[in-house]
This record gives C-alpha cells, sequence and structure tokens, in this order.
C-alpha cells in the first residue's frame, strides 16, 4: 500500500507542472456602452492581459455578434508573456444600421481558448428622406402624360406618412391632385407611377409634398405639352390618293389620316397610299397633333369626244366641267400599232387615217387622271373628184374672217361622233367661201396649240412605261439639223422621221430636215 501511495504522489508531483504551465487571457472593453447615428466611426478600446504562466502566441481579437450595416475591426497579437497586456483600439463603422440597442460580445482567443467580454451599441434613430419626380421634359399634344413620384429613405427605422402630388396649370390652376399613405422601411424606396392622361398645349408645374414624422420636403417638376410644326399635302397620282405628313421636310410616321371616313397611318416615309378606281370628290383629312386638316382631292376620269373628218381623227379631251384639258397625252391604237399625240390648248389631238380603217380604240394614259379609253370605227377615206361648170364669179365685197376665237367657240360646242362627205354633182356651183372657210378651220385647227414663228416646239411627256417627244419646226422657216438627247434606260426606239439610235444609256435622235411646220414623233419604250 505505501508503494502504491508513493508512487502515486510521485505522479501527481510530475504532472502538476505540465497542468499549471499555460496562457490565461482576460478581456475588458472601455467603455462599455457607445452610441451614434448611422454614418459616424466609433472607437473603443479592448484590453487583453495573459494571467497565466506561459507566453501567448498568435491572439486575436475581434467581435464575435454580427449587425446588419454595423463593421468592426480586428485586432491580432502575435506574442502577449505571462502577466502583460495589450490594448487594442476597436472601431465601430455604423454605415447602415437600424435604429436599436445591440449587446456585442467582443473575444480574445488564443488556441482553443477564448475570453469574453459585453459591449453595449446603441444606435440612435435618423429620419430624412429625399424626393423625385422622373417624366419628360416635353410632351407631344394628344399623348399621354406620365411621370413617377419617389421617395428615397436614408432613415434607420420605418417611415409612415402623408405623400401628396399637385399639378399646376399655366394660370397657376391645380388641374390633379392626390394623396398616398406610404409605408418604406429601413434605408428603402417607395415609387409611383401616375397617368393624368392628355393635356392641352401649354406649361405645368408639378409639386410633390411628403411628411414623415414632422419632417417635410418638397419637390418641384416642370414639364410642357407642344406641338409639332407639321404640313400636309394630298393629291391624286397614278391611279392613287397621297397624303403626305412632314415636320420641317423630314417624313412624320403615324399621324392619323382619314379618306373618306376611312381611317389610315402614315408609314415611315410619312405617307398614305389609296388606290382609287372610281372618279370623284374624297376628302382628306389629317390629325396634326390635334389640330384637324382638311383637303378635298377630285378624281377625274377624261371625258373622250371623237370625229373623223375626212382623212383625219380628232380626238377632243375634257373634264368633268366640260373644259378642255391641255397636255394630255393621247394614245390611238388600230391594227396593232399605236400612236401618240398631245392634246392642245382646245383639248384636241390629231391623227392621220387616210390610209387606215377598221375597229380601234383611243386610250387617255396620265399620272393626273383615271385612265380613260373609246372604242371607235374609222370608215375608210375615199378621195373624191370635185368638177364644176364654168361660171362667172360672183363679187364680193368682204371676205369671210376666220379667227381663233371662231374656232374655238365652234369646237367648244359638242363635236360630232362622225362626219360624211357629200359627193358634188357634177354642173353644180362649188360655193367657194365654203371651201375657203373649211381650209381656213383645218389650218388654223392644226396650228391653235403653236404661238411660236420662227423657234420650233418640243413637247416631250410620258405614260406609263411608253415616253414620247414631239417637234413641230416654226411657221416661217423649216427646221435643218434637229438633234435631240435623252438619257434614260430604253428598250426599243421609233421615230416618224429622221433616225434613232440607243448608245448604251442615251437615246439620240436626228432630223436633217423640216419643213415649216412640220411634225415628226419620237416614242420609247422604257425598259
Amino acid at each position: 500500500m505505501n508503494v502504491k501511495r508513493i508512487a502515486l504522489i510521485l505522479l501527481i508531483l510530475m504532472l502538476e507542472p505540465l497542468v499549471l504551465a499555460q496562457p490565461i487571457l482576460v478581456v475588458n472593453v472601455t467603455p462599455e456602452e457607445v452610441g451614434g447615428f448611422p454614418g459616424d466611426t466609433l472607437t473603443v478600446n479592448v484590453t487583453v492581459k495573459n494571467v497565466g504562466n506561459e507566453t501567448a502566441e498568435n491572439v486575436s481579437i475581434y467581435a464575435m455578434d454580427s449587425i446588419p450595416g454595423v463593421l468592426f475591426t480586428q485586432g491580432f497579437v502575435s506574442s502577449l508573456t505571462p502577466n502583460s497586456s495589450y490594448t487594442f483600439p476597436m472601431k465601430i463603422y455604423l454605415i447602415k444600421p437600424e435604429a436599436g440597442l445591440y449587446d456585442v460580445t467582443i473575444v480574445s482567443r488564443v488556441g482553443n481558448q477564448v475570453s469574453e467580454c459585453t459591449l453595449k451599441l446603441k444606435v440612435r434613430s435618423v429620419v430624412n428622406f429625399t424626393l423625385s419626380i422622373e417624366g419628360e421634359e416635353r410632351y407631344l399634344y394628344g399623348t399621354n402624360v406620365t411621370f413617377t413620384l419617389g421617395v428615397d429613405s436614408q432613415s434607420n427605422l420605418l417611415l409612415y406618412g402623408d405623400v401628396k402630388v399637385i399639378v399646376f396649370g399655366e394660370n397657376g390652376k391645380i388641374i390633379y391632385t392626390r394623396t398616398f399613405k406610404p409605408m418604406i422601411s429601413s434605408w428603402g424606396n417607395w415609387e409611383k407611377e401616375l397617368n393624368i392622361g392628355k393635356l392641352p398645349v401649354g406649361n405645368y408645374t408639378v409639386k410633390l409634398l411628403a411628411d414623415f414624422y414632422g419632417r417635410k420636403k418638397t419637390g418641384t417638376y416642370n414639364f410642357s405639352v407642344y406641338r409639332r410644326p407639321l404640313t400636309f399635302t394630298a393629291y391624286f397620282n397614278s391611279g392613287k390618293i397621297i397624303a403626305e405628313v412632314r415636320e420641317k421636310g423630314k417624313p412624320v410616321k403615324g399621324v392619323k389620316v382619314w379618306i373618306n371616313d376611312r381611317e389610315y397611318l402614315t408609314d415611315e416615309d410619312g405617307r398614305v397610299e389609296v388606290e382609287v378606281t372610281d372618279p370623284g370628290v374624297y376628302i382628306v383629312r389629317a390629325n396634326l397633333d390635334g389640330i384637324i386638316k382638311e383637303q378635298i382631292v377630285n378624281v377625274e376620269r377624261p371625258i373622250i369626244v371623237t370625229s373623223q373628218v375626212n382623212g383625219t381623227l380628232i380626238v377632243r379631251v375634257l373634264d368633268s366641267k366640260g373644259s378642255p384639258i391641255k397636255g394630255i397625252p393621247v394614245v390611238f391604237k388600230i391594227g396593232g400599232e399605236e400612236k401618240y399625240e398631245i392634246t392642245n390648248k382646245l383639248g384636241i389631238a390629231e391623227f392621220n387615217v387616210s390610209d387606215i380603217w377598221g375597229p380601234g380604240e383611243v386610250e387617255i394614259r396620265s399620272d393626273k387622271y383615271l385612265p380613260a379609253s373609246k372604242k371607235i370605227s374609222i370608215k375608210k377615206f375615199e378621195r373624191k373628184q370635185i368638177t364644176t361648170t364654168p361660171s362667172s364669179p360672183t363679187p364680193s365685197k368682204t371676205k369671210p374672217r376666220i379667227t381663233e376665237t371662231n374656232v374655238t367657240e365652234n369646237l367648244t360646242a359638242s363635236i360630232p361622233q362622225e362626219v360624211t362627205t357629200t359627193p358634188i354633182t357634177p354642173g353644180k356651183k362649188v360655193d367657194l367661201p365654203l371651201i375657203v372657210l373649211i381650209v381656213a378651220f383645218a389650218v388654223t385647227l392644226a396650228s391653235s396649240s403653236y404661238l411660236a414663228f420662227l423657234r420650233p416646239i418640243v413637247i416631250e411627256d410620258s405614260v406609263d412605261r411608253y415616253y414620247f417627244v414631239r417637234v413641230k419646226a416654226p411657221r416661217l422657216r423649216g427646221l435643218k439639223n434637229f438633234r435631240f438627247e435623252k438619257q434614260a434606260s430604253v428598250k426599243s426606239a421609233w421615230a416618224s422621221k429622221g433616225k434613232v439610235k440607243i448608245e448604251g444609256s442615251k437615246v439620240v435622235w436626228e432630223i436633217q430636215e423640216l419643213e415649216p411646220e412640220e411634225e415628226a414623233t419620237l416614242q420609247l419604250i422604257l425598259s
């Protein structure tokens, strides 16, 4: 027994130094309670003392608790000898913490040994916020006015209060008001989109008023409602009614246009195109940012009146009021061939039919009118001999006077559809004044649209893919070495006189000589 006791005592004596040889840490913080506002930086002193009998290696100092919106710095001591101490200035950053009183555990640690103390941290409450109104500076008339109200909280507690929006017109009159009671979490935000509809042209002011726990703020926002300087035109061309809307020469898309009360929207080119097949009066309206503009487009189909005088086909073209249409292309088709002429100021075009007869057709092709056509029958022209018995001429005091006015008045009346010549029986007297009148009528008719005496007249026009040029020599002298050039992509070309050549993308027409008042025509078929 004694041996066993002695052995146990010796074992205890051997182990006792091992148990007592260790570092022991004690930690405390001063001050024990601190406080501040969001955005502040606080400092506390954390003191660590080694009360053990062995050096403490690699001692760390830190806050164990995590608080949203708060950051704590950490300390480190590489060596702390027995009975020595170290004071660490711990900084506390109050970034965005919520208001309240927090218990924070401060720790010093060496190996597995931990020493703790408690720090009381008080975050004081802050009531602060900013207001915002986001919208356009200018709103187009006819569009809805929308903007967004905003409250951005810089408070570390829940905000609950009143928000009011007021819209004033130019005269200071209130045109819109609305009140809200938002609840906004700490560091949160509140938004509200408002649509106050369409407003008249003018300048407006929006005021935003907010009151949270007695703290009041006001925000202001100005905007205007405007009209664009739009222009509007409407016309008929190539079988279509075309409406165009532009702003300072540039096309405007999405403008409402009505054609005879049917609604359309302008395309990217600022146009509305509607095909029409019936003549009549079309009312075209456009909404130019709240201003309704109206134009009347008169769509006409020309009236064709034809007559045959011996070997000449006379075609007269009239509008719906019976007035002659000058300068319109007339196409005469017979026997698979086409001939082209342009009406003079009397609305008349003439075709030589002395060597052709049979069924034919007259067509009017113009971008400014609906297409028109008329089927006709050309009678064979037979030249007849006129014989007379000698007789004494009857003296006449005055010669019949033929004027352009008389011819115009004569042609303004309805032209008969067909004129028949009656042969003169041999032995009957010939009415010479009548013959003079007929000859003068023909001469005046053929020259009524040409007022120039000393220079040639060149007329150009196009019908679909056909392009033709008509030249007439002056009255008092002929035309020599005439040359005409046209830049165009041409499939084929034909001339009633002279030579025509296609040189790449250029057409050259040359006529060596034309007698006074002689006419020639160039016809091009475009590619």
